[in-house]
């Protein structure tokens, strides 16, 4: 995996040049535009919290190598600024815990912004042929081991995988809105499809941030039963697929404040409060564990 890695040392590594008044070229490593915040992910002081919501920030990707073209232009009293990138990512991915070194295949990702005033708005889709190996977690090489000769019914090979997510920021005033919502999946897989998003507001007075943020994410496995048979140790495949992979609902509260110092320097103080329903299945029954965490965190972010 030593190239592997090596090709993952930088996120941005790429060419441009304008396209007459409004449009953009780019060549080679680029930033996905899945989110509102996909273009500044890494600079903090771009934002109020110290970390985006994982529910909704949750891919542990975010570049491809390939091509893209943005596009800006007003309409229906809107400025609108689309964006398309087209290419490939080799790296990890997680996989029951185990980051994997997978493949992501014609990959095309769309992202459409729009601002009207004191308003945005924001629609992102992006589809892959993903390559996963199946001895990558324990779950996976059992079920492959299993299926036998059906093993392309659940392995990761060239599937189609797909990202829907939308957003909304209002501001009015002192105060703010905002919100995010995705969906992730991947077809004829034993991975769990996610959705995931967050709403909140804040509430600016003079150098200080006060915000509120409430996020929840799901993961929903799938069933694989193998013509009903079990693995001869009374376990299942669904069992066995949902103790690797992981099936259940999270929640977190965030609340917070930043500080300004000066014109690039911002501290920051967060506390969440996560709580986590996690589904563990069994050939016969099926349990469900609470596990909750709180979080304090501090930070001082500069940008220069």
């Amino acid at each position: 995996l030593g190239d592997v890695y090596k090709r993952q040392q930088y996120d941005w590594a790429y060419f441009d040049f304008n396209v007459g008044d409004s449009g953009k070229f780019k060549a080679g490593r680029l930033r996905i535009p899945f989110y509102k915040y996909s273009d500044y992910l890494d600079v903090g002081y771009a934002y109020h919290w110290i970390t985006p919501p994982e529910s909704m920030y949750s891919l542990s990707f975010s570049n491809i190598d390939g091509l893209g073209y943005q596009l800006n232009f007003e309409a229906a009293g809107l400025e609108h600024s689309l964006n398309t990138v087209l290419g490939a990512y080799q790296g990890d991915l997680p996989l029951g815990g185990v980051p994997t070194a997978s493949k992501l295949e014609n990959f095309l990702a769309v992202n459409w912004s729009a601002s009207m005033g004191d308003h945005e708005f924001y629609a992102a889709y992006a589809q892959a042929d993903v390559y996963i190996p199946a001895t990558a977690a324990d779950g996976l090489a059992a079920v492959n081991i299993a299926l036998g000769g059906d093993a392309d019914d659940v392995l990761v090979n060239g599937d189609y995988g797909h990202f829907f997510g939308l957003g909304y920021k209002g501001t009015f005033g002192d105060a703010a809105v905002f919100l995010e919502y995705s969906q992730v999946g991947i077809e004829d897989s034993v991975l769990a499809d996610t959705s995931g998003g967050y709403i909140g507001g804040s509430y600016t007075m003079g150098d200080y941030i006060y915000h509120l943020t409430f996020e929840s994410s799901k993961a929903e496995e799938k069933s694989y039963t193998n013509g009903g048979n079990n693995l001869g140790d009374g376990t299942s495949l669904n069992s066995l697929v949902s103790s690797a992979l992981g099936n259940g609902d999270s929640t977190t509260i965030t609340v917070g404040v930043r500080k300004d110092i000066g014109i690039s320097t911002a501290l920051k103080l967060d506390l969440s409060m996560y709580t986590e329903d996690r589904i563990q299945t069994s050939a016969l029954t099926a349990t469900e564990e609470e596990r909750t965490s709180t979080t304090l965190k501090f930070a001082i972010e500069t940008m220069f």
